[in-house]
């Protein structure tokens, strides 16, 4: 029971930091396009998509450190030898950075040229500050871990309502997309200043001698390379269907459809609170009971988002009373929105169970396989439909053939139970479509399908929740 409450109490800490990251992100999600205009978010968009594939630039390291040191408390570590790690890391991330940079300058023109230079810049910042957030998550840090979170979202918040007051004040017509990019690459400079301050204990000091010790570090890129770059293809399947927007349809048209996944984002930033603490938490568990509450966590969470959905309603009335030139996002965020079921299955629960049961080199070849569909299932409905939401379409069947595969495995090697929540996301998915499409966009529509999903949840899960209920209240 203690470690069950511990878990409980280490997901209410996390999942506090990510409120307010939730709020930052309302406000960078809904004000922010309003502020920037189509043309400027639409070149933010691209700021942000080349950014989630930098954490392919640190070769494994850092979820090395976390695959090694998962399940540790900070007392535990060795502090000269994670003082080798921070100052090598450091370096290697400055070189690649460097590289960034300079082809930018020499290779890039007019605004791409400084979306790829901040994107250079940023990777050396965040991925330096990931490497302490691991830290944090490996060795369970929560609190800390929440409270940079909570800071950081807090700047956000600061950035916009100043940018607001600016627009509303007549000295900015529109925010650019430099001046936002800037704003948002500062902030993370400001936190990873934080973080060194917070680790002086792993960042200063005497360390080991990197001659005689370059084993110890290289066990890190060993351990960490397959888990990351399944991770960057898992990111790159995720983000697919923009990057064929991106490539096919002008600027203005992937900034309206980057919308749509920008409101869905509000979602997964909740649900990423739990898989920051699970992965530690299993790690310290024998595999029989990690085994037994597979079900149990992949009902939880897909209950949960399927509650979450409630808020399309009142979401899309927001958008087109507030954002109308973003109105055409509402198109491709009916289809991609139920998805967020599978990919929070996907990302929090499925892939924590790989890396505890180091079959990282299995879950990296499922995610080619899947890469490889979800191309060509994009390509193939782009050259049916020849529109957008051919890509929002490719993405839900896509997310279907990924969640299956995956848990396939475990299905077959551990016996895990799987038909039940699998049936509940498809019964719940229909509910959703017929709703939207019957009542579309109103307070009866929203009605429907919650009394829809309550009813069905109970169908499905009375036992588990009355379960969870009385753990709670004890």
């Amino acid at each position: 029971m203690g470690k069950k409450r511990s878990f409980i109490k280490d997901l209410f800490v996390v999942g506090i930091g990510n409120i307010f990251v939730l709020i930052a992100s309302i406000l960078v999600g809904l004000v922010v396009p309003k502020l920037m205009g189509v043309t400027n978010y639409g070149y933010y968009q691209i700021f942000t998509l080349y950014m989630t594939y930098t954490a392919l630039l640190h070769v494994g390291f850092i979820d090395g450190i976390l695959l090694v040191h998962g399940g540790q408390s900070y007392d535990e570590i060795d502090k000269r030898q994670f003082r080798l790690n921070t100052k090598f890391f450091t370096v290697f991330q400055a070189i690649v950075s460097l590289l960034v940079v300079i082809i930018a300058v020499f290779f890039m023109h007019g605004i791409y040229r400084f979306i790829f230079i901040m994107v250079g810049f940023d990777t050396y910042v965040t991925n330096i500050t990931k490497y302490y957030q691991f830290v944090s998550q490996c060795t369970m840090r929560f609190k800390e871990w929440s409270l940079r979170k909570v800071i950081q979202a807090a700047l956000k918040i600061v950035v916009v309502v100043l940018l607001l007051i600016m627009h509303r004040m007549g000295y900015l017509d529109a925010v650019s997309c430099k001046l936002f990019t800037s704003s948002i690459v500062i902030i993370d400079t400001l936190l990873l200043l934080w973080y060194v301050y917070t680790y002086r204990e792993i960042t200063f000091g005497e360390t080991l001698p990197f001659r005689n010790n370059w084993d110890k570090v290289n066990i890190y890129f060993k351990c960490g390379i397959a888990m990351t770059i399944a991770f960057e293809i898992s990111s790159l399947i995720f983000s697919l269907d923009r990057q064929f927007v991106s490539v096919l349809f002008d600027t203005d048209t992937y900034g309206i459809y980057s919308f749509a996944y920008r409101l869905i984002s509000m979602v997964t930033t909740v649900v990423g609170a739990v898989s920051t603490v699970l992965f530690p938490n299993l790690k310290r568990k024998p595999k029989e009971q990690i085994l037994d509450t597979f079900d149990s966590n992949m009902a939880l969470l897909s209950i949960v988002v399927f509650a979450a959905l409630i808020g399309y309603y009142p979401l899309c009335r927001f958008i087109k009373f507030f954002l109308s030139d973003y109105t055409q996002s509402l198109v491709y965020f009916r289809i991609l929105f139920p998805g967020i079921a599978l990919t929070s299955c996907i990302n929090a629960i499925i892939f924590n169970y790989y890396k505890v049961l180091n079959k990282n080199l299995l879950y990296f070849g499922i995610c080619c396989c899947v890469f490889v569909f979800a191309a060509g299932s994009n390509y193939l409905l782009y050259l049916i439909m020849h529109t957008p939401e051919s890509f929002s379409i490719a993405s839900i069947i896509t997310l279907f053939v990924w969640y299956t595969a995956s848990e396939s495995y475990l299905v077959k090697k551990y016996s895990v139970k799987w038909a039940k929540n699998l049936f509940f996301i498809m019964v719940s998915m229909t509910a959703f479509y017929i709703c939207t499409t019957i009542i579309p966009e109103s307070l009866m529509g929203m009605l429907v399908y919650g009394s829809i999903f309550v009813l069905v949840t109970l169908l499905f899960y009375w036992d588990l929740i009355k379960k969870n209920l009385r753990k709670i209240s004890r």
